[in-house]
């Protein structure tokens, strides 16, 4: 099992230093909802996405992220994902089952959406999950690894179920967009100050 990430002791007040929208992606089936659920619970069996979204504090190189993870709620159901939905994502955790070929590939369908609809800076890892039936197993190791050289993307196998892999992918993702956003100089608080205001107003506050 992984060593889990500790929570930054920084977080009260929304003190933080970069807030990141990211999307778990795939197909029905995968277990993108196990593997939020370890991520965030640290227990893959528990009950996720309770308003839509769930918040992990990230410490990265002395400074701390807030993630707010969105699980694609109409996908589980069968349902696509409407595209304007990626307009606002800065990284994706983009995921296909082990033991079914067809989620695999539908991976290469996933990027030519992320590409035509996702922002220039959103960042993306490509995880092989389910990686502990090894039994049940239908796309190899080595077969991920080349379409995520052929994607450009960085990759990891792992489980939810055993507590392997999935905290490195997500370190990752989040040392990803915060290099890009150091690169580009972006501000990425600015989203989240706005839903703050959004918030204040509709209860009838001022904001200064």
């Amino acid at each position: 099992m992984e060593s889990k990430s500790q929570e930054p002791a920084k977080t009260k007040n929304n003190d933080f230093d970069y807030f990141f929208q990211v999307l778990i992606l795939g197909d029905i089936g995968t277990g993108m909802r196990s593997v939020c659920s370890y991520y965030i619970n640290g227990d893959y069996q528990a009950w996720i996405y309770k308003l839509g979204f769930e918040k992990k504090y990230v410490e990265y190189e002395g400074k701390v992220a807030q993630l707010q993870i969105w699980g694609r709620h109409g996908a589980e159901r069968g349902a696509p994902l409407p595209r304007i939905y990626y307009k606002s994502l800065d990284g994706i955790f983009l995921m296909y089952d082990v033991t079914n070929c067809s989620s695999f590939e539908s991976i290469e369908k996933y990027k030519s959406i992320i590409d035509e609809c996702a922002p220039s800076y959103c960042q993306t890892v490509l995880f092989g999950h389910k990686a502990d039936d090894e039994e049940s197993r239908k796309v190899s190791f080595a077969a991920g690894s080349e379409l995520a050289s052929k994607l450009g993307l960085p990759f990891f196998e792992g489980s939810a179920k055993l507590g392997s892999g999935v905290y490195e992918a997500f370190d990752k993702l989040t040392a990803l967009m915060v290099a890009k956003a150091i690169e580009d100089k972006r501000d990425t608080k600015i989203r989240f100050r706005k839903k703050e205001a959004s918030k204040d107003e509709k209860r009838g506050c001022a904001v200064f």
